[in-house]
Order: C-alpha cells, then structure tokens, then sequence
C-alpha cells in the first residue's frame, strides 16, 4: 500500500442542482478522485419559515482529493470558479491537509 502524506481534501457544499455540472467539469478535467453526497441543511441566504426556524433545504456535496498541495490549490481555483461560489448563496468550499491518503486504482 502506497500512502501519500501531502494529500488535500478539497469540500464542496452546493445548492441541490448544481454538483452535476462541476462533476462533468472535473471528469472532462481527467479528475477521478471524486466523491458526491447529498445532504439537508440551511444557510443564512435560506429562507425563514412561518415559525421562525430557518428552513432546510437539499445540498450537494462534492469531495476531491489531491496528491500535492499544488495541485489542491490549483484544484480549489478550479472548483471556485466551475461552481461559481463567489455568488451568494451558492455555495461553500474548504480545503483540508489529510494526514496520510492511499493511491486510487482502478480494476484491470
């Protein structure tokens, strides 16, 4: 087992609809360490129910692991840009030092 000690784990929160796009992009990218979930929650940009409780909405959460930091910052721009977090209420995104990763093969 090869482990990798530099990987970073870039997370991706979004609006229900708007993962499969950026899922595309990054295949179309070459990228194959990709993960996609979906989850319930709400954001301050949400809107408030009658009884005051902020309502919860599906999200969509899409994982990428990067062998480098360079290629997580590089990987991080991209997914910034492809997911258009920079408007409101579109989304999150984080990145992660993981403490060890194993290499992803695929079957033969």
């Amino acid at each position: 087992m090869e482990k990798i000690n530099q990987a970073k784990l870039i997370t991706c929160i979004l609006r229900k609809g708007k993962a499969i796009s950026l899922l595309e992009a990054l295949n179309e990218r070459g990228e194959k360490k990709i993960n996609f979930a979906f989850a319930r929650g709400s954001d301050l940009h949400d809107p408030v129910t009658a009884s005051g409780k902020l309502k919860e909405d599906e999200k969509e959460i899409v994982t990428i692991v990067a062998d480098t930091a360079e290629e997580g910052e590089e990987l991080f721009d991209f997914v910034y840009q492809q997911a258009d977090i920079g408007a409101p209420g579109s989304g999150l995104i984080y990145m992660t030092s993981l403490g060890y990763s194993t290499t992803y093969q695929t079957e033969s």
